[in-house]
């Protein structure tokens, strides 16, 4: 049994990413795993300053509720990420949470996979892996490891069933 991290980043109620975390959690309990979801709708989640104090203590100076996240992130064996796309890119309040997550970097965290599930307006398959390379591949999140492409675009969600359309 793995402990299975999912970040929902959408600010929308009943959102095409948040239907897509419902769905990655249902499959990743049914699989036996343990699943969390943090939803970043209703956190405090302040811009990082770039002072680097969180290379020494591991530990972040701001006090919002981005370092619970971040130990959460650390314990995890894998961590999900549901994502609308803005402009090519993950949303702002994910992004914001990966440069939090640099207390991370130089410590002994857990996971080893990261999984994107992202929603867009366009369909086109190099829409999510922009988001990916232009925000995930540079975070800290992922300097020690290989993001495997394990995201694809996925279709459309229907809203009134929430499930997974494939296109």
């Amino acid at each position: 049994m793995k402990k299975v991290l999912v970040i929902s980043s959408s600010l929308r109620l009943r959102s095409n990413s948040e239907a897509l975390a419902d769905e990655f959690i249902r499959g990743a309990a049914e699989a036996g795993n343990e699943v969390e979801k943090i939803t970043l709708k209703d956190k405090e989640i302040h811009f990082c300053k770039g002072c680097l104090n969180c290379q020494k203590t591991q530990k972040c100076v701001i006090k919002d509720d981005a370092p619970a996240i971040v130990e959460k992130m650390h314990d995890a064996d894998e961590i999900a990420f549901a994502t609308p796309i803005y402009y090519y890119e993950m949303c702002g309040q994910l992004k914001t949470l990966l440069d939090r997550a640099n207390p991370l970097y130089p410590s002994d965290y857990r996971f080893r996979d990261i999984y994107m599930l992202t929603s867009a307006a366009e369909n086109e398959e190099y829409v999510p892996k922009r988001a990916v390379q232009g925000s995930l591949d540079g975070s800290t999140v992922s300097k020690r490891l290989v993001l495997q492409e394990r995201y694809s675009p996925v279709g459309l969600v229907d809203r009134a069933k929430p499930k997974v359309i494939p296109r």
